[in-house]
């Protein structure tokens, strides 16, 4: 009873430094900002629900026109656990191993299992909400679609709370296993991104590959692979929606045993392989070199090239959805027309693309927010940098051009790998870059912003604040709103181009992104210098 009340206690503890709960705890000056925050957090999460029915609903409405609405909820135990899986696996570093605390955590007077299983369970938290805002949704749009079953229904609100645990020990294992790998390297961070990217897209090719079948439709692939792809998806369907005992039995078996498999290897090697970790591999003689001058700004930009690099959460968490774009885009290069209409499930799919690919890249780019964060990773060290005989400008320019540097490359190569792939015309390309260029613009310069206004330097874990910062999730959430201008400006200026469309949305986020560059110009030395003294 004490080492779970102590459990407990380390978790309560833990929380609010891995998630960004630092809202909740602000000074008298900012009473204004947290209450707006308590507040706006439950209506995005109620938004998002909303959504989710809406998209589960839409998916199980063509499901039942084929007569397989009955897979709708396996479709659904499938997504929320490859989202946990693709979240969570560049989490391991730095929430189960190497994290900022481990030294005074371990000095406690705790049993180090106590404190293993806290990590674990801190994991389990993080991506909880992932699976409700998915599952529920699902839930509710299957019971409209089918008939209200309200035993079922609550099986599924309680089953739910299970799904994580597979998706989790998978990721937990991979992200290990690579982090062990990499460790032996003496570019052990180069070599674990690299391990890392390579096991993400492995992985979605794999599934991709298992999905394709002939000219079928993607939807119709899916559902007759789902039993073979994952098959605790359908173990949770049939236990749950078709109320088979065997398979219900089956699913917890499947899901708290492979948790307690992974937990008793896990507490076993916890201290071992963070003490390990910790090793860091013996580096090359220091050489003597030139001393190479530069601007202020010059010096600035690489510090932040260096520690984006630095850290594999942040290159993890940010690159991710800018490199596997370029993939999928060097790999429609070799699709031919037929093919594609056959992955996707229609005919005609290039033309039907067309209208969606900006929203598409725009939207990976808005995922993007490496500016979102740069200023509290500098934690303790903020002080350093407001030392420094330089303007706040300089700073702030710094983080948004590296920003800017690792996304607009991104655009422009991939929308000119599409206009080869697609025989895209100048309209086509011309609306194929702008939104993605504008959108990087917003996500650089609202970032650093935000991360102004929202600072979390207090942070125990990088992920903390790359993943689950109050200011990345502004960015992220207002820069994927700005993604769908294009259709607000085609719905109240009917009859407009799609270049138009995307032009005056793209002259809308400049101007945007304009004021709130002035804003920071204007505000921002003083803000910089009040920062961390509180």
């Amino acid at each position: 009873m004490r080492e779970f009340k102590i459990l407990i206690r380390l978790v309560l503890t833990q929380f609010p430094n891995v998630f960004d709960l630092s809202f909740a705890k602000l000074g008298k000056n900012k009473k204004n900002i947290s209450s707006a925050f308590k507040f706006i957090i439950p209506i995005a999460f109620l938004l998002l629900c909303l959504f989710s029915f809406f998209y589960s609903y839409g998916i199980g409405f063509g499901l039942q026109m084929a007569g397989r609405v009955n897979i709708l909820m396996e479709l659904a135990a499938l997504t929320a656990s490859v989202a946990i899986f693709f979240t969570s696996i560049y989490k391991i570093r730095g929430i189960l191993f190497d994290f900022k605390d481990f030294d005074f955590v371990m000095s406690l007077p705790f049993k180090f299992i106590t404190v293993a299983i806290s990590r674990l369970l801190l994991l389990y938290l993080i991506n909880l909400p992932t699976v409700l805002i998915i599952m529920w949704p699902a839930g509710v749009a299957y019971c409209m679609l089918t008939g209200w079953d309200s035993i079922s229904f609550f099986m599924n609100v309680v089953g739910a709370l299970f799904i994580p645990f597979i998706p989790i020990t998978f990721a937990a294992a991979v992200g290990t296993i690579i982090a062990f790998i990499a460790q032996g390297f003496r570019k052990s961070k180069v070599i674990n991104i690299i391990l890392m990217f390579t096991a993400l897209i492995g992985f979605m090719a794999a599934s991709f590959s298992m999905n394709s079948a002939g000219n079928r439709s993607a939807l119709t692939a899916a559902a007759g692979n789902i039993s073979s792809i994952y098959p605790p998806a359908v173990f949770f369907e049939k236990g749950i929606w078709e109320k088979n005992l065997v398979y219900l039995l089956l699913f917890i078996f499947v899901s708290v045993g492979s948790l307690l498999l992974f937990l008793l290897v896990f507490t076993k090697y916890f201290l071992r392989l963070n003490t390990l970790l910790l090793i860091k591999a013996p580096s090359r003689g220091y050489k003597t070199g030139k001393i190479k001058g530069g601007t202020p700004f010059q010096a600035l930009f690489i510090k932040e090239l260096k520690r984006y690099f630095a850290s594999v959460n942040y290159v993890l968490n940010t690159g991710f959805g800018p490199v596997l774009l370029t993939v999928m885009c060097i790999v429609q290069l070799f699709l031919k027309p037929a093919q594609l209409d056959g992955l996707l499930g229609m005919e005609g799919s290039i033309d039907y693309l067309k209208h969606f690919i900006p929203q598409f890249i725009g939207f990976c780019i808005a995922m993007t927010c490496i500016s979102a964060s740069s200023l509290s990773l500098e934690g303790k060290n903020l002080w350093l940098i407001k030392s420094l005989p330089v303007t706040a400008e300089t700073i702030f320019r710094s983080k948004i051009v590296l920003n800017l540097v690792m996304t607009i490359p991104f655009c422009i190569i991939d929308g000119i790998l599409l206009a080869i792939g697609l025989k895209l015309d100048l309209s086509e390309v011309l609306s194929l870059l702008m939104l993605p260029i504008a959108i990087s613009f917003y996500t650089s310069v609202s970032g650093l912003y935000f991360n102004l206004l929202l600072p979390k330097l207090d942070w125990s874990t990088e992920i903390a604040v790359i993943k689950q910062s109050i200011a990345v999730m502004v960015t992220m959430f207002t820069g994927g709103g700005l993604v769908m201008l294009p259709v607000v400006t085609a719905f109240f200026l009917p009859g407009i181009t799609s270049l138009a469309a995307i032009g005056i949305s793209s002259v809308i986020i400049f101007i945007i992104t304009g004021i709130i560059y002035t804003s920071l110009l204007k505000t921002g030395q003083k803000k910089l210098m009040l920062l961390g003294s509180n």
